[in-house]
């Protein structure tokens, strides 16, 4: 938010920040039992070193990128998309060349 600063459209003050994180605590914490009980729930503890939680993450998720949204930052996507094909062995799926080559081949999907 910082680096935002206070003029752009998207900046949080801290007090409603603060709330809103409070409140995404207290609602999660309820379905976190839930979650545990009734579906392939993986806790990935994030207070470890990034490197650590990024390795116990890459274990877990299926190596698959389908979309990747950045914004309006092309390169930072570029980066992200190279990063976990190559370092990860992630499989890259551009959802809209695959969205296009269906409609293209006139399927039920395009």
């Amino acid at each position: 938010m910082i680096d935002l600063g206070e003029e752009h459209p998207k900046y949080v003050p801290s007090a409603t920040l603060s709330r809103m994180i409070k409140l995404y605590h207290a609602l999660s914490s309820q379905y976190t039992p839930y979650l545990a009980g009734e579906t392939n729930n993986i806790d990935i503890d994030t207070d470890q070193s990034f490197d650590k939680t990024m390795k116990q993450i890459y274990k877990n998720v299926e190596p698959f990128v389908v979309h990747v949204r950045s914004g309006n930052n092309n390169e930072m996507k570029t980066q992200m998309i190279e990063s976990l094909t190559k370092e990860h062995g992630f499989l890259h799926i551009d959802v809209q060349t695959t969205v296009q080559g269906e409609a293209e081949r006139g399927t039920v999907i395009g």
